[in-house]
């Protein structure tokens, strides 16, 4: 079996419609593609295709899992999503945009009849193999929000980080707190290094002795 790509599902899921905006009403009508369901149910603003659930049965445990995982990796061009990043991050940090992506969820037969649909039945391909709710399993994993909330917290951690540093570099005497970044000042009489050292002096109460 070979895998599934995301060649021709817009085609597949596309309908044919009159464009009848009225800024165009001197001009030809002319068709256009939207998504079917975009026209039956216009209130949809999940990103994305519609999802698709798979329930799989008649199998043994291990049969079950290795079904819904292959499943998984033939797949994964459906439902994975974009991958994004930042030009600043120099890491492998980012994340997904699912809005040509298909969500897919899958679950066993035994497991809706013992927890129901809306039980910790579902396993969202891209996420951990871990159970959710039908609900909790819907959201996407890897979102910009997500990655929003990681990129804040690092940016506070290392501002914690900062202001810890300078507290260790307030001056014996004055108290006085450095708000730079470096160490370095200049005293009044040209270009002299001054280097703050935890528990020295700033550069006024040097020059005092």
């Amino acid at each position: 079996m070979s895998p599934v790509t995301g060649t021709g599902r817009n085609t597949a899921f596309c309908t044919r419609v009159r464009d009848n905006d009225p800024a165009l009403a001197d001009r030809e009508p002319a068709d256009r593609a939207v998504y079917w369901w975009r026209r039956t149910w216009p209130g949809h603003t999940r990103a994305g295709h519609p999802p698709v659930a798979l329930v799989v049965t008649d199998a043994g445990p291990v049969a079950l899992a290795n079904r819904q995982q292959a499943v998984a990796d033939l797949s994964a061009g459906c439902w994975r999503g974009r991958w994004c990043r930042e030009v600043r991050d120099y890491n492998d940090d980012g994340w997904r945009e699912y809005d040509d992506a298909v969500p897919v969820i899958t679950t066993t037969l035994e497991l809706l009849a013992e927890y129901g649909p809306m039980g910790p039945v579902w396993w969202r391909y891209g996420r951990d193999e871990a159970r959710y709710s039908l609900l909790d399993a819907l959201e996407s994993p890897d979102t910009r929000e997500a990655y929003d909330e990681r990129q804040e917290a690092g940016e506070e951690k290392a501002r914690q980080v900062h202001r810890e540093l300078m507290r260790t570099l307030a001056c014996a005497d004055c108290g006085n707190v450095p708000t730079q970044e470096s160490t370095l000042e200049y005293g009044p009489q040209g270009r002299q290094g001054w280097t703050r050292c935890p528990g020295g002096r700033c550069w006024s109460c040097h020059e005092k002795e």
